[in-house]
């Protein structure tokens, strides 16, 4: 409800709610945040495939002295494929961990308070 000075009383959710759409609407901020997040995955994506690639071409020899052995092509594609696995699966946990760490300890900080 306005009053006829411009001003109106809110609930806690419609304040909540205004604040949101105003930083939608009047800031660069989630442009930047989509950017950033969008460039992230690239090149996460891409350092990842890059040392996937790498990781194969390296063990050429191996995985021919598998085949000579009488390992079969699903073998060998499920060997590598639990290997990717379990690397994934290991980073995904260290940065996990590290990313808990970072906040367990700089949220007890004065300048850092506000950061959940």
């Amino acid at each position: 409800m306005r009053h006829k000075r411009g001003l109106r009383a809110r609930t806690t959710d419609e304040f909540r709610w205004d604040c949101i759409r105003y930083y939608l609407k009047n800031t660069g901020i989630p442009v930047n945040f989509g950017i950033t997040i969008t460039i992230a995955l690239i090149v996460g994506a891409v350092v990842a495939g890059q040392t996937f690639y790498l990781f194969t071409i390296e063990n050429l020899k191996q995985f021919g002295a598998l085949k000579a052995v009488g390992v079969t092509n699903w073998g060998l594609i499920r060997m590598i494929l639990l290997q990717a696995f379990t690397v994934g699966i290991i980073g995904f946990s260290v940065g996990t961990g590290m990313g808990a760490t970072f906040f367990e300890v700089f949220s007890h900080k004065l300048a850092t308070r506000a950061l959940f």
